[in-house]
């Protein structure tokens, strides 16, 4: 080529326009992002495993928080289908490990944010089927205790049928129950009729798996809590039940349960009564979407279908009603809903505490003294119409109870009350308006709670006027609550004075918390009018907190010998306080440490069985086995006593016959086994089936019953034993009895 033509093709390419350098750069990392998402987003389209799952998409979310981040930034393209999103859900979930339930947790802020995915409500209900699909019952427990803190802060009724419905065939009855009668209220939602529908579908469903018969007793228990949580009759209930015992042939336990039924169900709905159901049924639906889109419900059925307003409209309408700004929203509409109410009062509904509840609820949570005043309007409507009754009377009973309904003011209206009176922006006037709220609930003896006790020291500290007052009246206040510090304070003045602190100190500690445990249970049941009521959830929560306290110096303090002895106590303190995760978590150091021994096996069987812990005691048994561990007489008790709590009547029957008294385990039960089983005894048929069965399968040991009725018994004393247990009522094979707890016994 010559020079000539190289000089013109030089100038040619010289006369081109040329990009700025940033350009070039902006692209050359808009390329880099582009391929560092994809990376990480090819195992999420396609997931396979929770490992690179959870190893991807967290390094995703920086990602995107980073781009999100740089200025002039565009907006995020489409990354990864709801379906595909879905997917991811699952596949956590599944695993249930507690590094993947975290992701999940986060997921629910992630997805609106960086995927512009709506969270809602279904999406926990994914999560449940998961984790109960591989048997994680406990984790999809707790998911559901947390719905009201996980996006988008709604649960609903579908959240709990899928747990009900998708609940593997071993759950106990208890459990399906707690989440009915328990988690649902604590949670906002109410169960329905479809609800206890599910419920009584899944336990014949598990009974018929397990091949065992339900005890009436089960179902009359079911139509307590319907007749309690105020749900309606419904023929498919009963219809349902009968039909399962009729097909088992047990015509006679049908007719009693038809009869318990039309007891607690006297009458039918009416067609009225019915058409009112469905409309508030869909109000509460409509509700799930906002106040708004109810009011609108509301207002179409009125003028359509002629829909009048009751306290259970008011109530639905206001379902999706989480916080004030809900109400916020529809701020002219509110008087609207406030005119369901006026007109509720005006045609003669007495207002009671589920219709204002909620309302006064929502007003609290505002710092404005407006709301506050509407608020306490309504608690005055309240407590007109509801004066305080007789203490013993069933309305002042469910007053402080949050398992039961109350028409009147009850515990939870005044938590609500007195919480938004102590950060009122007056607190001037609200204090004496406290003083007389305490006033009214010592009228209708309701006791104060944790909560109550909070809201009252805050309001004190407030009222002080200065800090030093505000501090004293601090000191004052928890005094009360912090008594347990004593123990450490003197524990402290030993390590100054030289005394060496041994693990007797803590053991005493622990076993003086046990002692007052055991003094509030029985002061508790002394004035417990309500038999059928369980303790307060919050009777030991002061005594925990100190018991947890000594625990967290014996895991740190290395100065501290730990023996067996004060593990023991330690855990025996955690499960008389009710604590079963705590003591649990005890006994887990113990085995896998190998440092257990004869006492701390029996401990925890007795743990598992006031907490109803019928799974985790058959796993301990069997790993214990596993190692090879030998029973004594005391522990295989400790077995037996922790089936028989939780009317597992047929497990302790066949762990007397098949795993007692063999080459690994040479233990053989005794009389002292077959009275721990005949305590727990339900019926005298329940009775005759386990004479009858020791009386078959165990000859040594009934002779060995006979001899001891014998010396007991005087010369002409009528041995029950000399007669064939199947004198009286014709004894069933166990097999065929009920393994379903009636009622939980605390311990």
């Amino acid at each position: 080529m010559s020079l000539r033509i190289g000089l013109v093709r030089a100038a040619r390419l010289s006369a081109k326009p040329r990009l700025p350098l940033s350009v070039f750069l902006r692209a050359s990392h808009d390329a880099y992002s582009d391929t560092r998402l994809e990376h990480f987003l090819l195992p999420l389209k396609y997931p396979d495993e929770p490992n690179a799952v959870r190893h991807h998409y967290l390094p995703l979310i920086s990602e995107l928080k980073r781009i999100k981040g740089e200025p002039d930034a565009p907006p995020l393209p489409p990354l990864l289908t709801r379906q595909q999103l879905i997917t991811v859900i699952e596949l956590l979930a599944t695993s249930g490990r507690p590094p993947d339930m975290e992701v999940l947790r986060a997921m629910f802020s992630h997805l609106p944010v960086y995927f512009n995915v709506p969270v809602t409500p279904d999406l926990h209900s994914v999560v449940v089927a998961a984790l109960l699909k591989q048997g994680y019952i406990p984790l999809a427990q707790k998911w559901l205790m947390e719905l009201t803190e996980l996006p988008p802060q709604t649960p609903t009724l579908d959240n709990f049928h899928t747990f009900l419905r998708r609940c593997p065939d071993h759950t106990s009855f208890t459990t399906l129950r707690y989440q009915v009668t328990r988690t649902m209220r604590n949670a906002g939602v109410r169960p329905t009729a479809e609800t206890f529908s599910i419920l009584i579908e899944r336990i014949i469903s598990n009974a018929t798996v397990a091949k065992t018969i339900i005890s009436p007793d089960t179902f009359g228990t079911i139509f307590t809590d319907m007749r309690i949580l105020r749900v309606p009759s419904n023929p498919e209930v009963i219809d349902l039940i009968v039909g399962h015992y009729m097909d088992l042939g047990f015509a006679s336990m049908a007719e009693t349960i038809r009869g318990n039924y039309f007891a607690n169900f006297p009458a039918p709905l009416t067609p009225e009564e019915e058409q009112r159901n469905e409309w508030n049924t869909q109000l509460a639906e409509a509700a799930q979407d906002g106040v708004e889109e109810s009011l609108a419900l509301f207002r179409e059925l009125q003028s359509t279908e002629g829909c009048t307003p009751t306290p259970d409209t008011f109530r639905a309408i206001l379902r999706g009603s989480a916080t004030i700004e809900d109400l916020r929203k529809v701020e002219e509409r509110l008087d609207e809903a406030m005119a369901v109410y006026e007109e509720s009062r005006s045609s003669g509904i007495v207002p009671v505490a589920g219709l204002v509840g909620p309302l006064i609820r929502s007003l609290k949570s505002a710092l404005h003294n407006a709301h506050l005043d509407s608020a306490l309007a309504l608690y005055s409507d309240l407590d007109e119409a509801f004066p305080p009754s007789d203490p013993d009377s069933p309305e002042a009973l469910a007053a402080h109870d949050h398992s039961k309904h109350s028409f009147g003011p009850d515990i939870d209206i005044y938590t609500s009350l007195l919480h938004g009176l102590a950060m009122s922006t007056n607190i001037q006037s609200s204090y004496p308006i406290a003083g007389a709220l305490a006033q009214d609930m010592k009228a209708r003896g309701i006791q104060s709670t944790s909560s109550i006790r909070t809201a009252n020291i805050i309001m004190e500290m407030r009222n002080a006027g200065t800090l030093d007052g505000a501090f004293k009246r601090y000191r004052i206040g928890t005094l009360r609550a912090r008594r347990g510090r004593y123990y450490f304070l003197i524990v402290g003045d030993m390590r100054l004075a030289g005394f060496m602190v041994t693990a007797r100190i803590y053991t005493d500690i622990l076993q003086q918390f046990a002692e007052v445990a055991a003094v509030r249970r029985n002061a508790w049941r002394r004035t417990e009018r309500d038999k059928l009521r369980t303790m307060p959830s919050n009777l030991f929560d002061d005594l925990l907190g100190a018991v947890r306290q000594v625990h967290n110096i014996l895991s740190l303090d290395t100065t501290v010998t730990r023996d067996n002895v004060l593990w023991n106590q330690l855990m025996d303190t955690y499960q008389r306080l009710g604590s079963f995760p705590e003591a649990f978590r005890v006994w887990e150091m113990l085995f896998l440490s190998g440092t257990y021994g004869p006492i701390a096996v029996s401990i925890i069987f007795d743990a598992c069985g006031y907490a109803k812990k019928y799974e985790t005691a058959q796993a301990i048994a069997r790993r214990l086995m596993a190692e090879s561990y030998v029973f004594n007489l005391h522990n295989w008790n400790s077995y037996i006593e922790c089936l028989c709590r939780m009317n597992q009547m047929s497990e302790a029957l066949r762990v007397i016959e098949m795993d007692m008294g063999t080459d690994t385990q040479p233990v053989k039960p005794d009389p002292s086994t077959v009275s721990i089983m005949l305590r727990f005894a339900e019926s005298r048929m329940q009775t005759n089936v386990i004479l009858q069965r020791v009386r078959r399968q165990l000859p040594e040991l009934w002779q060995m019953l006979q001899n001891a009725q014998n010396a007991e018994s005087p010369p002409d004393y009528e041995n029950p034993l000399d007669a064939s247990p199947l004198d009286g009522p014709s004894p069933i094979d166990l097999e065929s009895a009920s393994e379903e707890p009636n009622a939980e016994r605390p311990p």
